[in-house]
């Protein structure tokens, strides 16, 4: 497996940011952690450079 990519059900997830992966759960607003906006992680930064998974722009980060 290559670093900074989470396998999840044979699907590959590129990691945009350095930073520790947590579960969704941990996060203080209970839309997200409920699940109620869908299936996700949560990357905590440990730098301030965020990068594009993909040949595109970040636009809108929450």
């Amino acid at each position: 497996m290559i670093q900074g990519v989470t396998q999840i059900d044979k699907e590959q997830i590129a990691n945009p940011l350095a930073g520790a992966l947590l579960p969704l759960e941990s996060l203080p607003d209970k839309a997200f952690a409920s699940g109620a906006m869908g299936k996700g992680i949560v990357i905590e930064p440990s730098s301030g450079i965020l990068t594009s998974p993909v040949n595109g722009t970040v636009i809108w980060m929450y």
